[in-house]
């Protein structure tokens, strides 16, 4: 699951601009997968930075579609 993640984050993070939300957002999520252990600590690292980078559940869906 982690790895289809991951291919998913370097298959969108070129469509953004340096600098931007989304590309931080992706850069900083897919640094996290590797400690990530089970599917609750996903979830929770997935919105917490959504949180911090100032993403609500629309911005990260059209992300990941």
């Amino acid at each position: 699951m982690l790895l289809e993640i991951q291919s998913k984050i370097d298959e969108k993070i070129h469509s953004y601009e340096d600098g931007s939300k989304e590309k931080s957002f992706l850069q900083k999520f897919k640094n996290s997968l590797s400690s990530i252990s089970n599917a609750t600590q996903l979830i929770s690292q997935l919105l917490k930075l959504a949180k911090d980078f100032g993403l609500n559940i629309e911005d990260i869906l059209k992300i990941f579609k």
